[in-house]
Order: structure tokens, then sequence, then C-alpha cells
């Protein structure tokens, strides 16, 4: 393998690692609203309970 290939090679894996890591925050950002909104529905049903 070339430099030129090489260089071609790492530049493909550092936009993929880029994309990667922006999905990753969205996903967290997901997880986040969606843990909120059980942690409602969990209190709402608890103070049905009692």
């Amino acid at each position: 393998m070339n430099e030129a290939v090489l260089r071609d090679e790492l530049k493909k894996l550092q936009q993929e690692n880029s994309m990667l890591k922006e999905s990753i925050i969205v996903l967290k950002k997901i997880i986040t609203v969606k843990n909120r909104t059980i942690n409602r529905m969990l209190d709402c049903y608890i103070l049905q309970q009692k």
C-alpha cells in the first residue's frame, strides 16, 4: 500500500469516527429523555398505589 492510499483510508476512518461520535451523542440524549419519561411514569404509578 502506498502513502496516498493510506492517507485516503485514514481520512475515511476519521470521518467515520466523527459520525459515530455524533451518533453516540444523539443516542445518549434520546436515552436521557426516555429515562426521564420512564421515571415520571413510575412516579405516577407509585403515587397511585398509595
